[in-house]
């Protein structure tokens, strides 16, 4: 799965993948986006059961 982000945090575009829920290491996620190299990025993703993840 891709993401290509603004530069205020704002998801652009993405290119989607399947994401299976329990599935250690089984997909890859790339963040495009035009920050400077000493900031860092946090997220949290939304579980198929409804549940969010930690930040």
């Amino acid at each position: 799965m891709i993401f290509f982000v603004g530069n205020d945090g704002t998801v652009i575009n993405s290119v989607p993948s399947p994401v299976y829920q329990g599935s250690a290491n089984a997909n890859d996620i790339y963040l495009v986006a035009p920050f400077a190299a000493n900031l860092s990025a946090t997220v949290a993703f939304k579980l198929p059961n409804g549940v969010y993840t930690e930040r």
